[in-house]
This record gives structure tokens, sequence and C-alpha cells, in this order.
């Protein structure tokens, strides 16, 4: 059947002297993940460019929160992750795959990777050319649990006391 979902501001809890406003003033999302998921705002994208290609460190953060039944608890789940980073136009531009193991009910994992993107397109405020990394979780059938995308630039930045900031080498 169809489900509902029902928000209430209630605007009378713990009323003040003054006016603490009431309803709601931001956007409102409701996220539905598999079980198995990467975490929100789970992956964390540093890129380090040295000559003709950049190296792109990834870090994601996967949950198994699988409710754990009171009659038997529930077996954990053999996952596989992929990691592909897609340039501007949707092309695949580097890609890794690794087998994670049995991740146990409530258990979380930091996974960490490596990628080389060569002859990179740098981000910059005249060319913001955007890559996407794209989180591929299965499990050990070869069944899709999650898929996850993160936006980033690859970029270089530079402080220096004397001179100031430098953004891929340019003052």
């Amino acid at each position: 059947g169809d489900n509902v979902i029902s928000v209430r501001a209630d605007v009378y809890a713990e009323a003040g002297w003054y006016y603490e406003g009431a309803g709601i003033y931001r956007h409102a999302y409701l996220v539905k993940t598999s079980p198995v998921h990467v975490e929100h705002d789970g992956t964390a994208v540093v890129t380090d460019v040295a000559g003709d290609q950049a190296t792109i460190n990834v870090s994601t953060e996967i949950i198994n929160e699988q409710e754990d039944s009171a009659v038997a608890a529930l077996p954990a789940v053999n996952v596989t992750r992929t990691q592909t980073i897609l340039d501007a136009t949707g092309k695949t531009v580097a890609s890794v795959s690794a087998d994670l193991g049995a991740l146990k009910t409530g258990q979380q994992i930091t996974a960490r990777d490596a990628l080389v993107v060569k002859n990179p397109q740098l981000w910059s405020l005249n060319k913001p050319t955007m890559y996407k990394l794209v989180t591929t979780l299965k499990d050990g059938v070869g069944k899709q649990l999650d898929a996850y995308e993160t936006p980033f630039g690859i970029r270089t930045i530079r402080f220096d006391p004397n001179e100031g900031f430098f953004l891929n080498g340019e003052h």
C-alpha cells in the first residue's frame, strides 16, 4: 500500500518570553538506503597532483545497520566495494575494486583507496572541471546494495606567508 510520512512542528513546546519561530525553515529530505550502505557524507576525497597525473585518495565509511532479530542473529554480509572515477563527460578514468569480507550487524568500517588519474583537468575559477566518484557496494552474490556519488575537483593549493595564495601554481 501507500506509505505516508507526517511531519509536525510543535510551536507550543517550551515557549519563552521571546519569539522562537515556528515551522520548518530548511529543506527536509528522506534518504532511503539499504541496511548495508555508505554512511551519509561518509566519503572523503583528497587529491595529490604530481606532473601529468593525480593520485586520488579516498576514505569511505561503510556501515551494516541490519537489525538483530530476537530469535536469531542475522549473519554477516560479504561486501565488495568498487570505486569508479568519472570525468566531466561521464567517461570512466579510473576504477578499483576490493573485497571487504564479512561485515557484521552493527559494524562500521573505514575503507581506503588510492586511484590514479592521468592528465587530469584541474579545477580552477575559470574552468571549474568536476569529477565524480561513484562508490558501489555489492553483496556476496553480486546484488547491488548501495551506490553513492561524491563530486570533487582536482587542484593544487599553496599558501605562502610572503606571496599569498596559489591555485594550481598561479597566484
